[in-house]
């Protein structure tokens, strides 16, 4: 067998490990901090998922059919025995068969890992756990309609006593290894500044970013804030504010119950 062959079938067999992480990564990509220790750590960590997949697989295929792999393969190590085009295009169709429902599975189980690590099941083996706290509140928020998260970051501007800051909902950030942000974006945003006199600091008017009073606002906005100019970040709940068609929906609901 090639130098050639064997690379082939040396990535096929990872392709499981591999996807595992991709479909982890998928939901982690916040911090994708899940015990990672540099690329051969995580080289090491899909060459065992890869065979922990294969090794339940071929275990449920000899529990289920009998599978023999020494068999299966027999034909190709025998010395003067060669399968013929018509078998090694079925050996070829079977791998191939094989290594994608095994990829699938294994980007399934990572997908499932994630959710748990997200969720909190799992959580205690991310390096970083506030941001799931949050990332968590901020669903919990959405589905119960309390109201969206909404991040005040301090930046490192500061002109005398007034450090410039910015606040919004909180859209998406990203962590580097440090646990420290990379960037966050916030939705919908207002600039002011924080004054640092007496013995506690007070905040100026909330103003929108490009304009001088209240009266110019934006209905949509997305502003990204790169790491390097954050200081700190405080996460809160903006309370919620019913609309004249979340009041009417709720008349209407109460009604229902009332006749029922």
């Amino acid at each position: 067998m090639t130098l050639v062959w064997t690379a082939a079938i040396v990535i096929l067999l990872l392709l499981p490990g591999v996807f595992f992480f991709i479909g982890l990564w998928s939901r982690e990509r916040h911090s994708k901090e899940i015990v990672r220790a540099g690329a051969i750590g995580e080289v090491g960590a899909a060459i065992f998922i890869a065979i922990l997949l294969h090794g339940s697989a071929w275990f449920l295929l000899w529990a289920v059919t009998k599978f023999s792999l020494a068999d299966y393969i027999a034909p190709f190590w025998v010395t003067g025995v060669t399968p013929g085009p018509h078998r090694l295009t079925g050996y070829i169709r079977e791998l191939a068969l094989y290594t994608v429902i095994l990829a699938l599975l294994g980007w399934l189980a990572g997908l499932i890992v994630a959710g748990s690590v997200v969720s909190g099941t799992l959580r205690r083996i991310a390096t970083h756990k506030w941001v799931y706290d949050v990332l968590k509140q901020s669903e919990i928020d959405h589905e119960k309609k309390l109201g969206p998260i909404r991040a005040y970051v301090m930046t490192k501007v500061q002109e005398n006593n007034r450090v410039l800051m910015y606040g919004g909902e909180f859209g998406e950030f990203f962590l580097d290894s440090e646990g420290c942000f990379s960037y966050i974006v916030l939705k919908n945003c207002f600039r002011f500044y924080m004054i640092m006199e007496g013995d506690l600091p007070i905040t100026s008017d909330k103003l929108p970013l490009l304009a001088k009073d209240q009266s110019q606002t934006s209905t949509w906005n997305f502003l990204m804030i790169h790491g390097e100019n954050i200081n700190n970040i405080l996460f809160d709940r903006i309370p919620y504010q019913a609309t004249e068609e979340d009041t009417r929906e709720l008349i209407e609901a109460v009604e229902k119950r009332r006749i029922s």
